[in-house]
């Protein structure tokens, strides 16, 4: 079943189908609505593996039903541009499908609003993944009594030690500490949502201005929250106000039928998409081998050859891959991700040595995806260290950063083109974004480095084509 945003592969009907489809239609334009400038570029079209029970996704995701693994009613998985979902249409409860909702908030929201403290990036994706559309009416931010029990089990982590949570804090990646700190997040999240009939909204949007105008997370919450001792006080007599209240919307327009069409797939098409799925959830052999079986039975699937060469990507399988990649570009010529992965595999350990292949690749990648950030990138990289076309390497930097303004690489990648153009000042500034931005002490180390570059090269362009050969 395929609607305008969602491609849906289900052993459950048709009628099943078109329903899963309207729903992710529907949840996508909420989230879109709040989440995304209205210059953002088209997102990309998900498959989602719509299965009919339990079973069904436990035989697609056995790892899951494992020792003490939670039994999930369904994944949002997705790397290097690739997005899938996998769930079981018959879970049980209300609303099962809030861990999916949250992890496709983030994926909408993460590449527009960068440098987001951790607390609030997921407070506000675990609010908006709480959200439930019936006929008339989107609930958006629906009461979490798990997070409240959560908060009554334990004491609270202090408020300044929360806001100052990143992505190397064991409250970030340790499982039994990751159930305060969400628990937290989003009370405080949901406090400033909708607290005392939203009153406290403004305060979140202060904060989150700060944010961007480069004040720290702990900075940011004491200039807009007060003291942050009565704060912790005022969000904890919220949460034993039960029934917390919600945000109420009109539910989006259903899909007209004219915006859907279904028709029945093989085996070999259905294992095809459950390849894909496989590849990104980082089951490389099993989908090299569903995929190389699919593409005994139709050696014409230009989608399974892109897939395979995912597969193969991932699990750094180089002569393969390239294989791949070059037997995709022959039945498809405009495949963005196979010509990235050749220019990727092509590259021959430095960007000074010449290579016009790697280069044409990258070239092919970006006009058959304008919205796929990584090879502008990559090929804004190449044209710096090559010394030309500095022009079109700036155009294509800015553009890898206003796809992924959070990406603390390709704000670095920006700043070395700005260096080697001799603006000094711009290229500071853009290394001081990656900087703020680093997610992980790798990226800050490379962020460091080239502003201690700067701060001492005397001939910009020339140490810079340096520091690229030694990189």
């Amino acid at each position: 079943m395929r609607s305008p945003h969602f491609i849906i592969i289900s052993n459950a009907g048709e009628k099943r189908a078109r329903h899963t489809a309207i729903q992710f239609e529907q949840i996508r334009a909420v989230f879109r609505e709040v989440s995304i400038p209205e210059e953002a570029g088209p997102t990309a079209v998900i498959p989602v593996l719509a299965l009919k029970n339990e079973q069904s996704l436990r035989l697609l995701i056995p790892q899951f039903w494992k020792g003490d693994h939670a039994r999930p009613a369904g994944i949002f998985s997705h790397r290097l541009g690739q997005f899938y979902i996998a769930l079981d249409l018959n879970a049980p409860g209300p609303n099962p499908y809030t861990a999916i909702y949250h992890e496709f908030f983030h994926s909408l929201t993460t590449p527009y609003i960068p440098g987001l403290p951790a607390w609030l990036a997921e407070g506000l994706a675990d609010f908006y993944g709480a959200t439930e559309i019936d006929r008339a009416e989107a609930s958006v931010g629906l009461p979490d009594e798990g997070m409240i029990g959560e908060l009554k089990a334990r004491p609270l982590l202090p408020f300044p030690a929360l806001f100052q949570v990143d992505h190397s804090s064991p409250y970030y990646n340790d499982r039994d500490k990751q159930l305060l700190f969400h628990a937290e997040s989003w009370a405080v999240t949901d406090y400033l949502m909708v607290g005392d009939h939203g009153a406290h909204r403004h305060l979140l949007f202060d904060y989150i201005a700060r944010i961007k105008d480069g004040a720290g997370a702990l900075a940011a919450a004491r200039a807009e929250f007060g003291d942050l001792a009565r704060f912790e006080t005022e969000v904890t007599q919220y949460m034993r106000c039960w029934p917390l209240d919600h945000l109420h919307a009109p539910a989006p327009a259903p899909l007209p039928g004219s915006e859907l069409s279904a028709r029945e797939i093989s085996q070999a098409d259905a294992d095809v998409y459950r390849g894909g799925f496989l590849a990104v959830e980082g089951q490389r052999g099993r989908a090299v081998s569903l995929l190389k079986r699919a593409i005994k039975e139709n050696p014409s699937s230009a989608l399974a050859y892109q897939n395979l060469t995912l597969a193969l990507f991932f699990a750094a399988r180089k002569a393969e891959a390239l294989d791949a990649a070059s037997r995709t570009i022959a039945l498809n010529s405009k495949d963005g991700i196979a010509h990235y992965i050749r220019a990727y595999f092509s590259f021959q350990g430095t960007m000074l040595q010449r290579n016009p292949q790697m280069e044409a690749d990258l070239r092919a990648a970006i006009a058959a995806d304008r919205g796929f950030a990584p090879p502008y990138a990559f090929l804004a990289a190449y044209l710096t260290a090559q010394g030309s076309d500095l022009a079109d390497a700036y155009t294509y930097a800015r553009r890898s950063v206003s796809l992924v303004p959070s990406s603390s690489m390709y704000q670095l990648v920006l700043a070395k083109v700005l260096g080697r153009m001799d603006r000094l000042t711009e290229s500071r500034r853009a290394a001081l974004i990656a900087r703020a931005q680093a997610d992980d002490s790798a990226d800050r180390a490379a962020a460091d480095s080239f502003l201690a570059f700067l701060a001492h090269a005397k001939n910009v362009p020339q140490a810079n084509a340096l520091a690229q050969q030694n990189r």
